[in-house]
């Protein structure tokens, strides 16, 4: 049975003079929220996708944080239980590329070949809701 969560993009190509841009990044949004992908936006054709996506996720009561794979970040929560998008260069070229991560290795790869990425990844992001009010759990 085929596992919907996990959503493929449907745009492979890399097009910079006629605006064609993969949606991989918008493949990896839609399937760490549950989406389907139709209804997450392919961010990555505007040189303002960074607050587009903010603007987008704000929307949905989400956020998201970036930094770089050299940088440490000190969390309570353990990272190996949290999905992330992971960005690093693309086996099919010389482009970035986006996978969902989780702890130390990648968990899916959106474009049809699952090839992952060619090295380390060198950006990691993190969506996360910003009322927790919403997700607290009595223990």
């Amino acid at each position: 049975m085929k596992n919907e969560r996990w959503q493929t993009q449907t745009i492979t190509t890399l097009d910079i003079e006629n605006g064609i841009f993969g949606n991989c990044f918008a493949a990896c949004v839609a399937s760490i929220l549950g989406m389907k992908l139709d209804d997450v936006p392919n961010f990555c054709v505007k040189e303002t996708w960074w607050e587009d996506f903010g603007e987008w996720l704000s929307r949905r009561g989400y956020a998201a944080i970036e930094w770089k794979s050299d940088n440490k970040i000190s969390g309570t929560h353990n990272a190996n239980d949290t999905l992330l998008i992971a960005s690093g260069k693309s086996p099919r070229g010389d482009w970035s590329h986006c996978v969902v991560w989780k702890g130390n290795e990648m968990v899916f790869d959106p474009h049809p070949s699952r090839d992952g990425l060619k090295d380390e990844p060198e950006l990691y992001l993190l969506m996360f809701p910003v009322d927790l009010t919403e997700f607290s759990r009595d223990n």
